[in-house]
């Protein structure tokens, strides 16, 4: 849970001891198999989880096709925001892509933290500002920029997760088909 801790204290230079000591007291862990499903469609995400091993795949099901919208990775806090923050049914599902190890706060438990801790409270602030502006972001990749910018982005961004993420994943959350991303790849290693 230290690297929690740290995660803690990089978003809110100001959460102190008194403030870790509430929130870890209140953490659950989870451990799941590769290709766990961990959450569906039409249920509520209760639980706000900070990746301490592992990487999510958050995707939408439509016409039979998996439509990948995000992937968790170590030291993120990670879940379907919309339905955790809004306590409404979920329209996506979560799965490990790999072995995965959470820590994670019920809902209810982390209102009651906000409700006693200005520093707590901040961190859930700024972790919704944050999520906005990765929101944000990608919206405005897949509408501006090539398939191979956005590979080239995800690769900047996340530099060892390409390679434990699956071709097709990586092909859906950039929008494009499997067979594009491969040449995307080839050309980028013949141009290298």
């Amino acid at each position: 849970m230290e690297r929690m801790h740290q995660v803690l204290n990089k978003i809110n230079p100001n959460f102190n001891t008194e403030d870790w000591d509430n929130f870890s007291s209140i953490i659950k862990r989870y451990t799941f198999k590769k290709g766990a499903l961990i959450s569906t469609p039409k249920t509520v995400v209760d639980e706000l989880y900070f990746i301490n091993q592992g990487l999510l795949k958050y995707y939408h099901v439509k016409d039979g096709k998996e439509l990948v919208l995000d992937f968790g990775i170590e030291n993120e806090f990670s879940t379907d925001f919309n339905s955790f923050f809004l306590q409404i049914p979920s329209k996506m599902y979560i799965t490990s892509l790999t072995k995965v190890t959470l820590f994670a706060i019920k809902y209810d438990d982390l209102q009651k933290l906000f409700d006693i801790s200005t520093n707590t409270n901040t961190v859930g602030r700024k972790m919704a500002e944050n999520r906005h502006m990765k929101k944000s972001q990608r919206e405005f990749s897949l509408l501006a920029y090539s398939a191979t910018e956005r590979y080239e982005n995800l690769k900047e961004q996340h530099k060892t997760v390409p390679h434990r993420i699956p071709l097709k994943d990586i092909a859906s959350y950039l929008g494009i088909e499997p067979q594009s991303l491969s040449r995307i790849r080839r050309n980028m290693e013949i141009s290298a």
